[in-house]
């Protein structure tokens, strides 16, 4: 089964986000001169979907997408290339505002975003799936018999 589908949030938000860093970076030069309450508007919006899509599934996606047996090292292990990709984003945004500006590090922010929602498509949906149907696992099922559960109990009992 093909990744996250189109209604998944974080696919969502990651569109959004495209979408509004592109109008950001096109009109960055007449929004700045002439509607600079458009601009807090369209950046704004960003953050919403940024909060509404990408953000809020941060930590639900790992807690399924990985094997059981390995699933907490992977999951501190994603969380901190995370950490190491938002630290490396504040610099490296920094760095290319002062040398091209604005419109260009907007554009790139959403070359970053689709590359996301590309990342995030291909990650396999764990909707309806059982932690042990998503890891292949055998899954036991124990049949209790209701007719002799007070025989049983009164067994355990003495």
């Amino acid at each position: 089964m093909v990744g996250a589908a189109s209604d998944c949030v974080s696919v969502q938000g990651f569109a959004m986000m495209t979408i509004l860093l592109i109008i950001i970076a096109a009109a960055w030069v007449p929004m700045q001169a002439h509607a600079v309450w458009a601009l807090v508007v369209v950046y704004a919006l960003t953050f919403f979907f940024a909060n509404f899509g990408p953000n809020s599934t941060t930590f639900i996606i790992p807690g399924e997408a990985f094997p059981t047996r390995f699933r907490s090292t992977c999951h501190g292990l994603s969380a901190a290339a995370g950490k190491a990709g938002a630290i490396l984003g504040v610099f490296a945004f920094g760095d290319l505002k002062n040398k091209q500006g604005f419109p260009i590090t907007f554009g790139m922010l959403s070359i970053f975003m689709f590359a996301g929602l590309l990342c995030t498509y291909f990650v396999p949906e764990t909707k309806g799936l059982t932690l042990e149907e998503l890891n292949g696992d055998e899954v036991v099922v124990r049949e209790i018999d209701l007719e002799n559960m007070d025989k049983v109990k009164a067994a355990e009992v003495a």
